[in-house]
C-alpha cells in the first residue's frame, strides 16, 4: 500500500479511481485531500504515525494545560496525550486533536466527525499552537456556524 505523502498528485484526481487502484478506502483518500488542502505534505504527514519523544510530548502537554485553564476553564476539558497527538475532550467527548508534525514545527486541528480525525480548516490562518488553541475557543463558545 502506498504511502500518503506519495499520493499527494493524485488527490486532484477522481477518488473513486485512485481508491480502485491503489486498494485505499475512499474515506481515506477524502481524509488526504483534506489534509493536503489544508496543509500541503505537512498535513498529509500529519496523518501519519504517531511520533515525539517524552521530553516533547510533557513541554507541550503543560502549555496546553495551561492555556485551556486561562482561556477555557469553565468548560471543564481533559487532555490526553499520545505522543505528537493531544486529544481535547469535552463533557466526557473527543472532540479535538492538536497534532504536532515535528519534522516541519507546524502544529494542525483536527475534530471528531464520523468516527474518524478529520482535518479542520481555520477561519483565518495559524501559525502557532496559541492560534490553533484560539480556533478551538471559537468553535466551542460560537458553536458550529463559527465553522
Amino acid at each position: 500500500m502506498p504511502d500518503l505523502p506519495s499520493l499527494a498528485p493524485l488527490l486532484a484526481e477522481d477518488l473513486e479511481k485512485v481508491s480502485r487502484s491503489t486498494g485505499l478506502p475512499r474515506k481515506t483518500l477524502e481524509r488526504a485531500r483534506a489534509a493536503w488542502d489544508l496543509a500541503g505534505r505537512v498535513g498529509l504527514q500529519a496523518l501519519g504515525p504517531v511520533r515525539s519523544t517524552p521530553a516533547l510530548e510533557n513541554f507541550h502537554l503543560e502549555r496546553i494545560r495551561q492555556w485551556l485553564d486561562r482561556e477555557l476553564r469553565s468548560l471543564a476539558m481533559e487532555i490526553h496525550a499520545r505522543r505528537n497527538r493531544f486529544t481535547l475532550r469535552v463533557r466526557g467527548r473527543d472532540c479535538f486533536q492538536l497534532r504536532f508534525v515535528p519534522d516541519s514545527c507546524v502544529w494542525l486541528l483536527f475534530e471528531r466527525r464520523q468516527g474518524a480525525w478529520w482535518p479542520c480548516p481555520p477561519n483565518r490562518p495559524c501559525l502557532s499552537l496559541t492560534d490553533w488553541l484560539g480556533q478551538i475557543r471559537r468553535r466551542l463558545t460560537l458553536g458550529p456556524k463559527s465553522r
